[in-house]
């Protein structure tokens, strides 16, 4: 591969340069005024909402070690509305995508690969989701047509050269994908596990309490329906996935509760902000109350 071929993200980190630069807690002489002795630094970069927990929960493992300071930034690609705000509220220590881009750091962590050949960093490239089990669309992929996303070379390489230091996958059935893919990122794919099924498992003592708070009456099963962004997919089709013409929805409503939680990428290529509380509800919130279903936001 010669360069970036359509369907990769464009590099587009020159929109993200509007931060101030900060001296403090990245730079040349960030480390005189931390109050742990640190020896590391590490960047997570967040593209989008769908990815930011998946980074959150990868920097959650290195939080016990004092030794390692971690900084986030906003990284570029095309769906990035709501990461900053969600940043700030979650309490991340944040600079900006120019100053990144001009910091050494040891480790970088990132779901996704806009801009990252930028970054001056071995990069850990962990999983977009629940595995890699999105194809790319022939209208929107050029060369990445029909490639499962994440497992190509229009994400794993720049002109050529492969931008992944670690590339951590979720299970062994991924590497004959990846293999048939780009056969030169093997040599770094490490099967770790999946955060999304750590994540699920930790919270299983937790069951009782999310029932509640998402309103499941005793003795129903709860049904999550998903939507990525896409005019093929089920949310613009049908506008109301939750619509009498949904044969999931058909089911009777007396044994299954239904909840409807679209990607954040499909409200943020949408007609209001995936920040805003009421995104979506005006959108397909009558016809899911209709038939007994609720609307959770992209994110909770």
């Amino acid at each position: 591969m010669s360069g970036p071929v359509s369907g990769a993200c464009p590099d587009v980190g020159h929109t993200l340069g509007t931060m101030q630069w900060m001296e403090f807690p990245a730079g040349p002489g960030a480390a005189k005024w931390r109050t742990f002795a640190t020896e590391r630094t590490v960047l997570a970069a967040v593209h989008t909402m769908a990815t930011a927990g998946h980074v959150l929960d990868a920097v959650e493992l290195l939080e016990p070690d004092h030794r390692i300071q971690v900084v986030f930034t906003q990284a570029p690609d095309l769906f990035d509305g709501g990461v900053r705000e969600y940043l700030r509220s979650a309490g991340a220590v944040e600079i900006g995508w120019e100053q990144a881009t001009h910091t050494d750091f040891d480790l970088m962590i990132a779901a996704d690969s806009g801009g990252v050949h930028r970054i001056r960093a071995p990069w850990l490239a962990i999983a977009h989701g629940v595995m890699n089990n999105k194809l790319v669309a022939p209208a929107l992929g050029g060369q990445a047509s029909h490639l499962v996303t994440g497992l190509g070379a229009p994400w794993l390489t720049w002109y050529g050269r492969l931008l992944p230091a670690v590339l951590a996958v979720s299970h062994d059935q991924v590497l004959p994908v990846l293999s048939s893919q780009c056969p030169e990122a093997l040599s770094v794919a490490t099967v770790v596990g999946d955060l999304c099924l750590d994540r699920l498992a930790s919270s299983r003592p937790n069951r009782e309490m999310y029932r509640q708070a998402l309103a499941v009456p005793d003795g129903r099963r709860l049904v999550a329906i998903s939507s990525t962004w896409g005019r093929s997919r089920s949310w613009a089709a049908r506008r109301q996935p939750c619509s009498s013409r949904s044969p999931a929805c058909r089911v009777t409503t007396s044994r299954w509760s239904w909840r409807f939680t679209p990607l954040p990428g499909a409200t943020a290529a949408g007609r209001c902000s995936p920040g805003w509380p009421g995104c979506g509800r005006r959108v397909c919130g009558s016809s899911t109350r209709r038939v007994g279903a609720g609307w959770s936001p992209p994110r909770m």
